[in-house]
């Protein structure tokens, strides 16, 4: 939960990453990224319960809304898969010593995102 900054973005871009609690077993997260004042990327992001089952939602990037299924959790990470999804089809979190961690990847290319925590 709170306010993200990434630590190893190219130097003319800030990510961000927000991230609340809605009510019991749901999340809202949102991503985006700023070049100068101009955002020239952002997502909305949601970790959903539904039933057993825990699914990590994406919007804003392409037409409808892609869903990622939960396939393993602990207490600081979860992996999220969508196999038909062009990219990523993978989605790992980690969380450790106030540092947050996503991974996205698929079977050609990874992508590391590494943020800290803001005040």
């Amino acid at each position: 939960l709170g306010d993200w900054s990434r630590v190893n973005d190219d130097i003319s871009y800030q990510t961000y990453e927000n991230w609340v609690k809605k009510e019991e077993g749901e999340y809202i997260g949102l991503g985006y990224t700023l070049k100068e004042r101009d955002t020239v990327f952002k997502e909305n992001i949601r970790l959903l319960k539904e039933g057993e089952n825990w699914v990590f939602e994406v919007s804003g990037v392409n037409k409808e809304m892609t869903p990622f299924k939960i396939v393993s959790v602990s207490h600081n990470e979860f992996v999220a898969v969508n196999d038909t999804n062009e990219f990523p089809k993978k989605i790992h979190y980690k969380f450790h010593e106030r540092q947050l961690n996503a991974i996205i990847s698929d079977e050609k290319s990874t992508i590391e995102f590494k943020f800290k925590s803001l005040p």
